[in-house]
């Protein structure tokens, strides 16, 4: 971890510039996070619009990545993410380390893996410029279908997400 807060290229799970990223999260992970923080919605969520140059880079991905999945789900170009400091770095990260680490959102949980549309587990496209991590990795079978459990989870909160974020956002005034 201490190697990836201090990567070059100031990029990572829990860092990403305003134009290269966010935290994407679901209406139950912000309820879940909510309930063991204690902290008001507005305290940790952004519901505000993306640069329009995330924007469209996520609209030209490929099918089945991250980005094309989350341009997928955008509603006048918000979605719903985590709060970041001024520098990129998420709010939940506290000297190194995750405070919501047991309640973090899945994409948290899968990186720095994603999967294809066959739920095969692939390295995470924003990783080719990590100078960490082997391009050839290996996994044990409990970790694969831990990862294939997680990714099969994105995609159920996925399909909920247009249902109910709608509601979310006007009740806890979001906007």
């Amino acid at each position: 971890m201490n190697k990836c807060l201090n990567c070059k290229n100031k990029y990572h799970c829990c860092i990403a510039p305003a134009d290269k990223g966010y935290i994407a999260l679901s209406v139950s992970e912000a309820k879940k996070i909510k309930k063991a923080t204690k902290l008001p919605y507005s305290e940790f969520l952004s519901f505000s619009k993306l640069p329009k140059k995330l924007i469209a880079d996520s609209k030209k991905d490929f099918t089945g990545s991250e980005a094309r999945m989350r341009y997928d789900l955008l509603i006048d170009n918000r979605l719903l993410r985590l709060k970041t400091s001024n520098s990129g770095k998420c709010i939940f990260l506290k000297k190194g380390e995750c405070a919501i680490y047991k309640h973090r959102p899945l994409i948290c949980q899968i990186y720095p893996f994603w999967f294809n549309k066959e739920f095969e587990i692939i390295l995470h496209p924003s990783l080719i410029h990590c100078d960490l991590i082997d391009k050839e990795f290996s996994m044990t079978d409990k970790e694969f279908k831990s990862l294939n459990k997680t990714a099969k989870k994105i995609v159920k909160e996925s399909k909920n997400y247009k249902k109910e974020i709608k509601g979310f956002v006007k009740k806890n005034e979001l906007l």
